[in-house]
């Protein structure tokens, strides 16, 4: 063993003794420790180069000097070549030249140039992620991440192509189904009524809608509460009995199914024209819609053809407010009850005139008289005809007039009173009717023409 593990040389052998015969061989012996010096002659290293190291130096320290300038891969480098090479790389002066913080990265912004940019924690751990599932899992991305992408199955449907799915789907949360397309979102079923369902999640209360046959239906935990058939209509099944306040706002109306009856207050509701109609398959050619209507505050009543195109409208009332004003019967022939349980003072037809209007004092003959009497009970009272100008009475317009006490005729402005007597030609006069007297006053045309027959004149 020439050399102990710090390097340092121990001879093999103990010292010679002057004047003793050393002996040549054996552990003491002159060979023995010739070959020990000549293996630690072996183990140094020669000045010329000759040999190579044979294991890793350490300078403790120290340095080695007076290298020559290397020339070839493989070879030290001087000082003053790496100092030089340091100074003029621009790659490397721009890396010398960054303030780097902990956790920052160095990266590229162009041709040897560079930045800094701060990183995470995670962010690093993608960098050693071992491979692309310890990646996933990382990132938390689940089975989704390695599904096949497709279009029907088990595929994962792309956010811009159309996606068919053939088992059931929950979604938990709020979804956004949006596209340029008619068809947004697209339930079908082969064979049976493609359905979907909302179901509220504290009671499990759910409603439901389906494509059956053409027909649109939703159900509230699977009884049918609303049709809606490929024409548009909309049909409103018993749901509608358990009462509440339902606003319809669909185009053509709606309607209650066979033995179906609203329970509370409805509204039919439109910015312009809102209707309610009836409507009855078995009837006659266009005898099939009534309809009623509430137009800009007019109410009207139709009837309406089979390919509901035209009307016909026989009553429409107006208003003031909540108070009527007019209602008026056109195209039909109004009749009124032969045997009222009751008379009020505007009854009219077989109800008789009803109670007179009483005027005791001067009187213009109003549109309102048509079809009544007028009465002067005291005093000697003048009723003037007023021009069509001023009251614009209609053609066939009659009232009767009752003199209690005497009634004067006055014909105003460009008014002409034709008055028929018993015999002669009628003359044009004020016509005065005495106490007890009484006749008919009427316009046959409408105009300011007016003609009178009575008793007592």
């Amino acid at each position: 063993m020439p050399r102990d593990g710090s390097g340092n040389y121990a001879r093999a052998v103990d010292p010679y003794v002057g004047g003793e015969i050393a002996e040549a061989d054996g552990a003491d012996g002159v060979n023995t420790e010739m070959d020990d010096i000549a293996d630690a002659l072996s183990d140094s290293l020669a000045r010329n180069g000759e040999a190579p190291f044979t294991g890793d130096q350490d300078a403790a320290g120290f340095t080695v000097g007076g290298l020559r300038a290397s020339t070839a891969n493989g070879e030290a480098v001087r000082h003053e070549q790496l100092s030089a090479y340091m100074l003029t790389d621009v790659l490397v002066t721009a890396i010398a030249g960054l303030t780097v913080a902990a956790g920052d990265v160095i990266y590229a912004t162009g041709v040897d140039l560079v930045s800094t940019a701060p990183s995470t924690s995670f962010g690093r751990s993608i960098w050693n992620a071992a491979d692309a599932a310890a990646l996933r899992t990382l990132a938390a991305l689940g089975t989704a991440a390695v599904a096949t992408i497709g279009t029907s199955g088990d595929a994962v449907g792309k956010l811009n192509t159309n996606k068919t799915d053939s088992g059931n789907n929950t979604h938990t949360g709020s979804n956004l189904f949006s596209g340029a397309d008619a068809n947004v979102i697209t339930f079908y079923r082969s064979g049976a009524a493609a359905k979907s369902r909302w179901i509220e999640s504290t009671n499990n209360n759910a409603w439901g809608a389906r494509n059956d046959a053409n027909t649109l239906k939703f159900d509230y935990n699977g009884t049918d509460r609303v049709e809606i058939d490929a024409s548009g209509n909309a049909v409103f099944d018993g749901a509608l009995t358990a009462g509440g306040s339902v606003v319809l706002t669909t185009a053509t109306g709606a309607q209650l199914g066979a033995a179906n009856f609203f329970t509370a207050q409805q509204t039919v509701q439109s910015t312009t024209f809102a209707s309610f109609q009836l409507y009855s398959t078995g009837a006659g050619t266009n005898e099939k819609y009534q309809r009623w209507w509430n137009n800009g505050g007019t109410l009207g009543f139709d009837f309406v053809n089979d390919a509901y195109s035209s009307a016909t409208s026989w009553l429409t009332v107006t208003r003031s407010g909540q108070s009527p004003v007019v209602a008026e019967f056109d195209v039909c022939d109004l009749r009124i009850e032969p045997t009222p349980t009751g008379q009020a003072s505007n009854s009219a037809g077989f109800r008789g005139l009803g109670a007179a209007n009483t005027r005791n004092s001067a009187y213009s003959i109003a549109l309102s008289d048509n079809g009544r009497s007028v009465k002067a009970a005291s005093g000697t009272p003048t009723y003037t005809l007023e021009p069509q100008s001023t009251t614009d009475v209609p053609e066939g317009f009659a009232v009767y007039l009752i003199a209690e006490s005497q009634i004067t005729l006055s014909r105003g402005s460009g008014v002409a009173l034709y008055n028929y007597k018993a015999s002669g030609a009628p003359a044009n006069a004020n016509v005065t009717i005495p106490q007890g007297g009484c006749g008919l006053l009427w316009n046959p045309v409408g105009d300011n023409n007016w003609h009178y027959k009575g008793d007592w004149v």
